[in-house]
């Protein structure tokens, strides 16, 4: 009998939990959206889905403008230094310092910057300009012309499994951005 009642409040427990999780109070404290002020112009500017943007800022930095992956990525979108300074240069900004990577304004910048360049680039297939953000354009375009991959036919044939789960990690933030924040 107490092992039946045990089970029944495991159970209570995991049920309310399921359904806590569901409210959209509370995807929001999982699904967070900061610097918005930032995000939503830069995002309209350059023709790009802000709650793509948020996504993936999510994936990349949980929202934190210090985060340092181990590739020396900085910032909120994780923009190499070099990148940056092409970013920089593109943009016509002078005096570009690494260091300006981690302010949110400038990171969110050059991170919108670069996802319209790549979706030019790959013709708005989202899987392959998520893959280049997180490969790099020059593995994208390898992979195209070898056949590993098509446009327009997901991430099936993505031969790097992080790129891969990075580009499923995004849509699927994506798809809860979209729920979450459609004002």
């Amino acid at each position: 009998m107490r092992g039946r009642i045990i089970a029944l409040v495991f159970v209570g427990i995991i049920i309310v939990g399921i359904l806590v999780y569901h409210l959209p109070y509370f995807q929001r404290i999982i699904y967070p959206l900061e610097y918005d002020e930032y995000i939503w112009p830069t995002a309209y500017e350059h023709g790009i889905d802000p709650r793509l943007v948020a996504a993936v800022i999510y994936v990349e930095s949980r929202f934190q403008p210090e985060a340092r992956s181990h590739k020396h990525a900085m910032g909120l979108m994780q923009i190499t230094p070099d990148t940056g300074r092409w970013i920089a240069q593109r943009l016509g900004i002078s005096g570009y310092h690494e260091n300006m990577l981690n302010d949110p304004k400038t990171n969110i910048r050059f991170g919108v910057w670069y996802i319209e360049d790549l979706k030019r680039e790959f013709d708005d297939d989202m899987v392959l300009v998520l893959a280049a953000y997180n490969a790099g354009r020059g593995n994208v375009k390898q992979w195209l012309e070898k056949g590993l991959i098509e446009q327009g036919k997901g991430t099936d044939g993505i031969p790097f499994a992080e790129t891969k789960e990075y580009v499923a990690k995004v849509m699927d933030a994506y798809e809860h951005y979209k729920g979450l924040y459609n004002d």
